[in-house]
This record gives structure tokens, sequence and C-alpha cells, in this order.
């Protein structure tokens, strides 16, 4: 599930999810991931594949955050610790954080990625070019990737993505070259309301898969995370025969 939290602390994420996983029935109960935008922390020191001290957890959640430089704020990967063990080290770079896991009797490479509003064309390129770098296709790795861009895409005639801008043209070609799809099940439900009533809500937050998925927004969410932006899940088929399916993100 990728999520935009607005500036939720990186000490109040752990403990928001935490109560999550306290409540019964919650509808975000059973998800395994979080790949998260617009975390509040300070500057990750190092950049590049690694381990790093930015990396907090408890009983239930691992997380870990990263924020470049020349970002307002971060993004994080929130692992549940009793389903998935992290086996790969960190890749910190241009507004992402990717963390390779093992889940379900599969490797996973996890990018939590959040394309400003202010990047200009050339500004965007730079950003999704780091991104296609880290996203390349390997082996026996299946590769998820939860982001706020920033963007708005719309099914064409054939089902496939449409975007509305050059920037959202430029996503679509990253997306294609490291043979990604972006998932666009349930993508004219609006992920975007702003905290002003008088602006318009749009549908800027979108899951991106290696392997095909069932996607949807968890409308309202928001509000429990006083965020302007909804929780968007996608479900993954069963991995191996009697296993429940759950939701990965």
């Amino acid at each position: 599930m990728t999520w935009n939290l607005a500036g939720m602390s990186v000490e109040r994420t752990l403990t928001h999810f935490e109560d999550v996983v306290r409540q019964g029935g919650h509808a975000l109960q059973t998800v395994q991931v979080f790949l998260l935008q617009e975390l509040c922390t300070r500057e990750t020191t190092s950049l590049g594949r690694g381990t790093s001290q930015n990396t907090r957890e408890n009983l239930t959640w691992r997380l870990t955050y990263h924020r470049s430089a020349d970002e307002w704020r971060g993004t994080g990967v929130l692992v549940r610790k009793n389903s998935a063990v992290v086996w790969g080290a960190q890749l910190r770079g241009d507004a992402f954080i990717m963390q390779d896991i093992s889940w379900g009797g599969h490797h996973w490479s996890l990018m939590a990625a959040h394309l400003p509003c202010t990047a200009r064309l050339l500004r965007a390129g730079e950003i999704l070019d780091a991104w296609e770098n880290a996203l390349q296709p390997r082996p026996g790795v299946r590769r998820i990737l939860g982001a706020d861009f920033n963007e708005t895409f719309t099914p064409g005639e054939d089902g496939e993505p449409m975007a509305s801008t050059s920037r959202g043209s430029l996503v679509l070609q990253a997306l294609q070259s490291v043979h990604m799809t972006l998932n666009m099940a349930d993508s004219r439900t609006v992920s975007y309301r702003p905290y002003n009533a008088n602006m318009r809500g749009r549908r800027l937050d979108y899951v991106a898969a290696s392997v095909p998925g069932v996607g949807w927004v968890q409308v309202d969410s928001r509000r429990e995370a006083q965020s302007d932006h909804d929780a968007l899940g996608l479900l993954l088929p069963p991995h191996r025969r009697n296993v429940r399916r759950r939701a990965l993100k």
C-alpha cells in the first residue's frame, strides 16, 4: 500500500501503524507493507546502497526512511516484521528509497517515491532517471513502486494509462523502460483531497508493479492520518497453494 502522510513524523508513523494493528477489524489491518511519502525527517547523510542509521522499529513494524538534501520531506518503506524478512541493503537516491525484502516465497524490491509538484520538466527527468536506474529488472526479484507522482493518468480505450502533461509522459516512458505497469484499477477514484475545500480533488497516487494485482483507493483513510491523501492498495494473487490473499501494499 502506498500513502502520502503529509508530514507525519517518523516516531508518529510507527505509533500510528501500531495502533492500526491493535484495532480489530481495521480496514488496513492485513496490509504487510506501506510505501510512504512526505515523512517529516532530517536529511539522510549518505546516498547509494548500504545500511543506514535511518531505520526505526517497534514490536510490529520496521521503518526505513530517507530524505534528500533538496527535498522538503522524505520517503519510507514500512514492513511488517513477522511476515517479511529484509534481505538486501537499502538504496537511497533522488526522491526515493528502495528496500529489498523476502515475502511469500519471493524476493521483492520495494520503492517509495515522490515526484515533487515543483519539479519542472528537466528536474523531473533527472529524478525519473534515478528511479529508472534503481528499478532495472533483476533475476528472481519482483518490483513494486508506490509513488505520489503529482500527475493524473486516465485509462485510454485500450485500458492503458494516458498522461495529460509532458511530465506525465516521462513517468510512463520510465515505467515502460523497466517493464513495470501502472495499475489503473479504480483509477477514477480521487486520492488527493486538498485541505482547502474550494480546491478540486485529484488522483495523484499510484502503484506500479512488475507483477499483476488488483488496486484500490482506501477512501477516507486520510482522515485518521490527518493527511490530504488517501492510501492506495495493491492486492497480489496468492503466492502458493492454501495461502490466503493478502495485501502487500
